[in-house]
């Protein structure tokens, strides 16, 4: 705008120093206002209000209908005048900086404080949390989906289509935040050239938005906006505020993702724990039993509550109590190694249990040892009872006069008794793979 085009106050503001007008009527290097004309207005004083890092602000004025009205003594009571409203101005700003600053804080306070209660709706509370912070009308999370092609809105913003709308991402401001990895600032929707805004402005009335990325440990996690009906400047301190805010979601979205696995991992684990066929124990280094699973009461008729916080080796007959206290300490020397003894049952009697100890350890300090055991009672008594027939076969078939063998399927000799030797002078000749391969008395 040039001089000739400009009113009083706008030349004030242009030069940055007093306008002092002893009359109206002679040239002047602006513009008359007319309404000035219409109410007789023959001279003027304008101050301009402000300077410095801020810049000019405003004026203040003194109008009068007599030319020649002001001199210097009016020029210096109006500056001093000036000096009063900038300062007041100026802690009116600090005020509004404090409380801007002051209600980014709390926010940043509460949502740090909802996402350490772990609650389920926290990104729609992060939102409103953020929205009410930044003073703007809409917030939103989107969050990107497994194909990247899509974000779905996690919020009730009724703007993107509202909870579980999936909203395409290619050529969008969201995907140019992912893009870029930073915050994104659009003062006009409706200018806006480095991406498609104009469906939000002409559909929703949106102006002016904020968008940030969520940063999680694995990449980008999906976007935060915040959008304004009103063509809005937003200040310096409200990107900083919104990527706190989205840091903030962040942790807290990845903090949840941590323990939900670890929540399913448990109940995996619970699954195969008390659904095993075999023992799984749980104890401490110096042999106090953690946990016990269902195969433990189920073997030994023992309720698991009777055991828990006990010694282990109070479960073991005094026979087997020395071996398996040296299998123990050969575990924790080693990191594993093989357990095999009996161990008492409710009744009175005794189970044979094999299996081994397995230990974990953090930075080389021992946490708790896991057991595994197989109860293989029935497997050893059918054993012993095999080598007893054998045995008493055996007897059987050397107390006969008679000679006795067999072959099998492959013309291998796989059983000779002594008779049978007597008669042929000895088997290999005649038999040359019943010493390999059969019985040979």
């Amino acid at each position: 705008m040039d001089a000739g085009s400009r009113s009083p106050v706008g030349h004030a503001l242009a030069i940055g120093v007093t306008v002092n007008v002893a009359s109206l009527t002679g040239e002047q290097p602006f513009v008359v206002p007319a309404m000035l004309q219409d109410a007789g207005i023959r001279s003027l004083l304008i101050v301009p209000i402000g300077g410095g890092a801020d810049g000019l602000f405003g004026t203040v004025g003194v109008y009068s209908r007599t030319a020649g009205q002001f001199g210097a003594e009016d020029e210096a009571f109006l500056s001093a005048c000036t000096h009063v409203v900038a300062e007041a101005v100026q802690r009116q700003k600090n005020e509004t900086v404090l409380q801007v600053t002051a209600r980014q804080q709390s926010a940043l306070a509460e949502i740090a404080g909802r996402f350490r209660r772990e609650p389920v709706d926290q990104p729609i509370r992060a939102c409103n949390v953020i929205a009410h912070a930044l003073e703007t009308e809409y917030a939103a999370y989107l969050e990107i989906d497994r194909s990247g092609e899509f974000a779905v809105v996690v919020d009730a913003a009724t703007w993107l289509g509202g909870p579980g709308a999936r909203v395409p991402l290619n050529g969008t401001q969201a995907a140019y935040t992912i893009e870029t990895a930073g915050p994104v600032v659009i003062a006009d929707l409706a200018t806006e050239t480095r991406f498609n805004a104009r469906p939000y402005f002409e559909k929703y009335g949106l102006r002016s938005e904020i968008s940030v990325p969520v940063r999680g440990h694995s990449g980008i996690l999906g976007v935060i906006k915040v959008a304004t009906h009103t063509r809005r400047d937003f200040n310096a301190d409200a990107v900083p505020c919104l990527q706190a805010l989205a840091d903030l979601v962040a942790e807290g979205l990845e903090r949840r993702k941590t323990h939900r696995e670890l929540a399913a991992s448990r109940e995996r684990y619970r699954n195969v724990f008390e659904g095993a066929a075999e023992v799984m124990v749980t104890i401490t280094p110096t042999g106090r039993i953690l946990t016990l699973n269902q195969a433990f009461e189920r073997i030994t008729g023992w309720p698991i509550r009777e055991w828990i916080g006990r010694d282990f080796i109070d479960l073991i007959p005094e026979d087997d109590r020395e071996r398996s206290v040296t299998h123990f300490a050969d575990a924790l020397r080693d990191g594993r190694g093989a357990a095999s003894t009996r161990v008492f049952t409710a009744d009175g009697g005794t189970r044979d249990i094999e299996g081994s100890w397995v230990v974990a350890t953090t930075d080389g300090r021992v946490d708790e040892i896991f057991g595994f055991g197989r109860d293989v009672t029935e497997r050893l008594r059918i054993e012993q009872a095999r080598a007893r027939l054998a045995d008493e076969l055996s007897l059987i078939l050397d107390s006969v006069a008679e000679g006795i063998y067999r072959f099998d399927a492959n013309g291998n000799c796989s059983m000779i008794n002594r008779a049978a030797v007597d008669m042929l002078g000895g088997v290999r000749p005649y038999f040359p793979r019943a010493a390999r391969s059969g019985r040979r008395r």
